[in-house]
């Protein structure tokens, strides 16, 4: 993930793997429309630094707060969280 070009969108892909596992790989993959393998390889760093973060930040972070709505959604007693999980994507902006 170091070989992303833009600091923040490096922050944003590193804290979405933390926080949500491989999944955020394939989701950045997704944006990128490059095979969601889950593999930070040479083919999605060219796509992800070829591209402009802050367009390519904004997906992501959509891409992110739909997962938490479907989380939230089924499990209901994870709303609890959803303030403060929101609040942290927001800090991506």
């Amino acid at each position: 993930l170091g070989e992303i070009k833009d600091y923040r969108l490096q922050e944003h892909v590193m804290d979405c793997v933390v926080l949500h596992g491989p999944r955020a790989i394939k989701w950045l993959q997704n944006i990128v429309h490059v095979d969601d393998d889950g593999v930070v390889g040479d083919l999605t760093l060219g796509a992800v630094n070829s591209r402009q973060p802050f367009y390519l930040n904004l997906e992501l972070l959509k891409v992110r707060q739909l997962f938490i709505a479907e989380i939230v959604q089924n499990r209901p007693d994870q709303a609890v969280f959803l303030r403060g999980w929101l609040k942290r994507t927001h800090t991506f902006l």
